[in-house]
């Protein structure tokens, strides 16, 4: 195999493994959001008390943390 060859295979399988992590990522985004809608269907169909209410909304600010975190990840460095 030429150099030139060489250096797109590398360059093609860098590619690849930067697509399976944004993958894995945007896996983990996702189940955050699913978990926060379920709070937020939950939340409005139930008759909560101020307490829960204030129970709820610290779980959803705690899973947005982690989604902002979790999409920072995927961020590319640059050298």
């Amino acid at each position: 195999m030429n150099l030139d060859k060489q250096k797109e295979k590398q360059r093609l399988e860098l590619q690849m493994k930067w697509c399976e992590q944004k993958d894995y990522f945007l896996e983990k985004i996702n189940e955050k959001l699913e978990e926060m809608r379920f709070i937020a269907v939950y939340a409005l169909e139930e008759d909560l008390s101020a307490s829960e209410r204030q129970e709820l909304n610290d779980q959803l600010n705690y899973l947005k943390r982690e989604v902002d975190m979790l999409q920072s990840q995927m961020q590319p460095i640059i050298h």
